[in-house]
């Protein structure tokens, strides 16, 4: 069935004792879709997330998200979780444009977001975020059920994004030019050396989009990705996409082991997490771009000084 956002969000049992003043969309993603909902009674974001089955490759699951988000609720370090309408479903119409979701999320709104501070104060609280995160209890989650799909095998993993860049390339007749394979061939040497381990709670998407910094405190955001896996993947995020210089990256491992005294940072490691996850963030926005986006770049030019 066809549906209108307005109409759909204010038929949402949440919202049947509220007022609803006004309602916006805020973000187009390829697997959710979200509103900012402000009514009398306070403001709240609205997601509509997509039928993984359109993502057979991207290692989405709905019931791992759900299962995250309210394991998490107690840790105060995301937007607290009002409502989840996992049976929700239906496509929604905007114009031209059609978008199929089976899952509905309901969440407090963080007013008042600026702009993320590079300084030594914002790190060390980013660190204490992170560490809350890492030593959350996952006792009850299955751990075969929970492992994300980049712990998996990472080497195949790369392959299979590079390989999708190889074929976009070739359909719009374009050449991928010899320093990037030289640099895709030494990432995987490097990456094959990987040791990974799933064993914690982690967010596995800490692109900068989803930390936000409010007047009061940080929160992570958009669960998708989250499961059991590794430490240094999520700390490899932050060094990435931060572009930490080495006295940063050491302040910011000093704050963390501050909060979880008994970690002790395997250097050589966390390089090779952090070629990874570039390699990884590299290859995701080549796809489209054909290796010429600004943020293709980033990462590449991050690789390559990694490299």
């Amino acid at each position: 069935m066809l549906f209108a956002a307005a109409p759909l969000i204010s038929a949402l049992d949440f919202f049947q004792n509220k007022r609803i003043i006004k309602q916006q969309q805020l973000t187009r993603g390829q697997s959710n879709i979200s509103y900012q909902v402000v009514c009398q009674q306070g403001t709240y974001l609205v997601k509509f997330l997509a039928d993984v089955q359109h993502f057979p490759s991207s290692g989405l699951a709905r019931e791992r998200e759900y299962a995250v988000l309210n394991l998490i609720q107690p840790l105060c370090i995301t937007p607290a979780l009002l409502a989840i309408y996992a049976d929700q479903q239906g496509v929604l119409s905007s114009g031209d444009d059609q978008f199929e979701f089976n899952g509905v999320v309901v969440c407090d709104f963080i007013k008042e977001v600026r702009e993320f501070v590079h300084d030594r104060d914002t790190f060390a609280d980013l660190a204490a975020l992170l560490a809350k995160l890492h030593t959350c209890d996952i006792s009850k989650l299955r751990a075969d059920d929970y492992q994300l799909f980049v712990f998996k095998k990472p080497v195949e993993l790369l392959q299979n994004y590079w390989r999708l860049c190889e074929a976009h390339c070739s359909v719009n007749h374009r050449v991928i030019n010899l320093d990037i394979k030289t640099c895709f061939k030494h990432l995987l040497d490097r990456i094959s050396n990987l040791v990974l381990t799933s064993d914690t709670l982690i967010h596995g998407d800490l692109n900068r989009e989803n930390i936000l910094l409010s007047q009061t405190q940080l929160y992570f955001i958009d669960w998708e990705y989250a499961g059991i896996g590794d430490v240094y993947f999520d700390l490899a995020s932050i060094r990435i996409e931060y572009g930490l210089t080495e006295t940063q990256l050491q302040h910011f491992i000093s704050c963390y082991q501050l909060q979880r005294p008994h970690f002790i940072c395997d250097r050589a490691k966390l390089d090779l997490m952090s070629l990874y996850y570039a390699g990884i963030c590299w290859l995701w926005q080549a796809n489209d771009s054909h290796f010429e986006s600004e943020h293709s770049r980033r990462y590449y030019q991050q690789l390559t000084l990694l490299l």
